[in-house]
């Protein structure tokens, strides 16, 4: 059961996401309202199987699938009635799953949208049986989207998965524009790479633990201040001309 909630609820995103998609091209319908109808459609579905797996029921799949299918659109009025959101939520789960609902307006409405995106959502798996082609039904050609259904459905499939994917990121409080474009201010920003720094010379352990030569110093005279005097005393006489007993020369 909880495995059925689970693709009940990832469907309904999708739907939801759909049905934004498509109401971007329909002037006078609000994207987020679409989006709302696609995610409200089916919470009957939700809150039954939400309910069963709560009971820890062993009922059949069968008998589960039988249940949801019959009471999900009363549940599920009663549930936005409950939520006091009555009115236009009502319509569309009552109304969601009237493939060939028609009327005299020739504008689309957001039932339209949600029975469109249903169909092309479940297409390739599990459409209605005995039901016209998509593109024949009422919902259809009101919408007008201007492509075969074979060829919109990838499309709006690939903006509905970016738009699931920006969805959840403003749930979670993050920027969903964020993430993209991470990548590539890193690598603007990355740091030009590091000059290698020139070799230096291989010196041995053994040679830096040898004790270094010490440089032989320069010999000092030691000379007394005796011998100092004498020195100059025979200078000042060289310079009278005199010898040292007196003469002169």
């Amino acid at each position: 059961t909880l495995e059925r909630l689970q693709r009940e609820w990832e469907r309904s995103l999708m739907v939801g996401a759909m049905c934004h998609s498509l109401a971007q091209q329909v002037p006078g319908l609000d994207p987020e309202r679409a989006r709302l109808a696609g995610l409200m459609h089916r919470i009957g579905a939700l809150a039954i199987l939400q309910q069963l797996d709560r009971a820890d029921s062993l009922t059949s799949l069968e008998v589960s699938d039988h249940a949801v299918e019959t009471l999900q659109a009363l549940v599920g009025v009663l549930v936005v009635t409950g939520l006091d959101m009555e009115g236009t939520c009502s319509s569309i789960i009552e109304q969601s799953r009237e493939w060939l609902r028609d009327r005299e307006e020739d504008d689309p409405d957001y039932i339209d949208l949600l029975l469109v995106a249903q169909l092309l959502y479940d297409m390739e798996e599990r459409l209605p049986p005995g039901l016209p082609p998509i593109d024949e039904l009422p919902a259809y050609r009101r919408l007008d989207p201007g492509a075969h259904s074979e060829n919109l459905r990838p499309l709006l499939m690939l903006d509905a998965e970016e738009d699931i994917h920006r969805f959840r990121a403003l749930l979670k409080g993050e920027n969903p524009d964020a993430e993209a474009p991470a990548l590539s201010a890193e690598i603007e920003r990355e740091p030009p790479p590091r000059k290698r720094p020139k070799s230096r010379p291989t010196v041995l352990v053994s040679e830096l633990l040898k004790p270094k030569k010490k440089k032989p110093s320069q010999p000092v005279e030691d000379r007394s201040t005796k011998e100092i005097n004498e020195a100059a005393y025979r200078e000042r006489l060289a310079e009278l001309g005199l010898s040292d007993d007196g003469s002169s020369d």
